[in-house]
């Protein structure tokens, strides 16, 4: 018997290193020879060889095998069972570390993690519509590819929703939802919602959502706390309301009350984004429906492709990890995937210690979707390249008709491949690119941005910043903050009409222009009512 951590012999593969251990099987780094490049090999182990967790082991393999076309789901490349009996499966190698080497020892920005949960998102949606879901979803889970792309791996306690009463399953408590603690297995894809909000969650909070510091943390306490204690803010001045209000309805106690599917709540996200004038992140879904293959979405922010996906019919799993970068000071908390019975497990939890101030977090319920300018979220923002700005090329396109009389059109294409993040420091004079340096006064921005939503249109309108006496304001509007259209000359009405659909986003980026000079944007996006 191959004792653990023994690699097997594999034609074609060169043995590397160990790079993971799991309760059920360990995962080593192979160079393969043709064609060359390294992979991961996880290989079952000979303890596992009979009852359960082979049969597991083998429903990971056509679970990943099904899915492993989605951009954000590691792919298998081979499947086999080595010269002394074990099986194994050959997946892309992803470098080290997980999200979960990260997210204790470093402070992930707030666009980083909505970017990444957004794509995580859609490949759990893209498991939902072929029937799997995964049940195990926490930042070990999330590794990053070569190319920084970060990718959800180890489907291997997956399961349909089939057999509600299977209690095989892994369970990891800190991330796990209230439901996970009963006596039947999760059968509803809002389960996977919660694990995504609470892995989120951990990526900006630094901790587990009921981990509390200098308190016990043991699985039975947080099992206590999940079920009953209030979920607190995140507290970070950088974390937005908006989003602290996603992640506490994804993660409500109440099944019936959370994001209905991985989809909508990656939308959320995704509105979140539009808030702090972020580029929206892509959703990319492959979906097995007859529908798929003629499916629209009309706000182009969700790529939805038609895959043959071949479900199994046991495709309940096993359980294995990456090595876990431990920080300085181990966290006192069990993160591994353990067996649901085992975790599940009732001792009497330690006397929880958990601070109770303040009720439990309720979601918003104004329909408020309306953007203020930008404000910093992020700290101090480093100083943006505009010399290929659409504003910039706009601005003297637009004093060029104002000081020459001239008749013409400002021509631009879009937006620039410079996106300016979140405003930090007060408003900036900006000048145009002439031949000549034309100096002016600082310019304020408009202010006061307002809307009016309408059957088939948003009507923004604004006040001047300053003393009226702008010679007029560049508008750029569209169906969201990439989306701008080119900015023809300066306008002096103090409105403008963006024509949308009910449901679709409107958005607005307005610039005075004074001798010269030009203001600082003001901009907006608002939800047609």
């Amino acid at each position: 018997m191959a004792e653990r951590g023994v690699p097997p012999v594999l034609d074609g593969f060169t043995f590397v290193d160990l790079i993971g251990q799991g309760g059920f099987a360990d995962v080593f780094r192979y160079r393969q020879l043709m064609p060359t490049r390294q992979v991961a090999v996880k290989v079952l182990l000979e303890s596992a060889l009979e009852g359960p967790s082979q049969q597991q082991f083998h429903a990971e393999a056509n679970v990943m095998a099904q899915l492993s076309g989605h951009p954000s789901i590691v792919p298998i490349y081979q499947v086999g069972v080595s010269k002394d009996g074990r099986p194994y499966l050959v997946m892309e190698l992803c470098p080290p570390p997980s999200l979960a080497g990260r997210f204790r020892a470093e402070r992930f920005a707030v666009p980083e993690a909505l970017e990444t949960m957004i794509k995580i998102a859609g490949a759990v949606e893209t498991a939902h519509r072929a029937g799997i879901l995964h049940r195990d979803i926490k930042p070990h889970n999330i590794l990053t590819s070569s190319y920084g792309t970060p990718m959800l791996t180890d489907f291997g306690i997956a399961g349909t929703a089939a057999d509600a009463h299977d209690t095989s399953y892994g369970l990891s408590v800190p991330w796990s939802p209230p439901e996970a603690f009963g006596d039947d297995m999760p059968t509803d894809p809002r389960s996977d919602v919660y694990s995504l909000a609470a892995t989120m969650y951990s990526l900006l909070a630094g901790r587990s959502p009921f981990e509390v510091d200098g308190a016990a943390n043991d699985n039975a306490t947080l099992m206590s706390r999940i079920e009953r204690q209030p979920l607190q803010r995140i507290n970070r001045g950088d974390v937005p309301e908006a989003l602290q209000d996603v992640l506490a309805r994804a993660m409500s106690k109440s099944v019936g009350e959370r994001h209905p599917t991985a989809m909508a709540f990656a939308r959320s996200l995704q509105d979140v984004q539009t808030r702090l004038h972020l580029g929206q992140t892509r959703i990319d879904v492959l979906d097995a429906s007859p529908a798929a293959a003629s499916a629209q979405d009309s706000e182009h922010r969700t790529q939805v492709r038609p895959v043959q996906i071949i479900v199994p019919d046991d495709a309940a799993g096993t359980r294995v990890r990456p090595v876990v970068i431990q920080t300085a000071t181990p966290p006192p908390i069990d993160e591994r995937t353990a067996l649901r019975q085992d975790a599940a497990r009732r001792a009497e939890p330690v006397p929880d210690t958990m601070a109770r101030g303040g009720p439990a977090v309720a979601d918003r319920t104004d329909g408020s979707h309306f953007l203020a300018p930008a404000t910093s979220l992020e700290g101090p923002a480093a100083e943006q390249d505009r010399s290929h700005s659409p504003w910039a090329l706009a601005v003297g396109a637009g004093l060029a008709l104002v000081v020459a009389g001239a008749v013409g059109v400002a021509v631009l294409t879009g937006g620039s491949d410079d996106s300016p993040g979140p405003a930090a420091a007060p408003p900036t004079t900006r000048s145009a690119p002439s031949g000549d340096d034309v100096i002016g006064a600082a310019v304020l921005p408009p202010v006061g941005l307002r809307h009016t939503s309408g059957q088939d249109a948003v009507v923004f309108t604004w006040s001047p910043g300053g003393d009226g006496g702008d010679d007029g304001y560049l508008v750029r509007t569209g169906p969201g903050p990439q989306e701008l259209s080119a900015a023809g000359p300066p306008v002096t009405d103090l409105t403008a009409r963006v024509e949308t659909a009910p449901g679709d986003i409107a958005c607005i980026e307005v610039v005075a222009v004074r001798a010269g000079t030009a203001s600082e944007p003001l901009a907006g996006c608002e939800v047609n009512r």
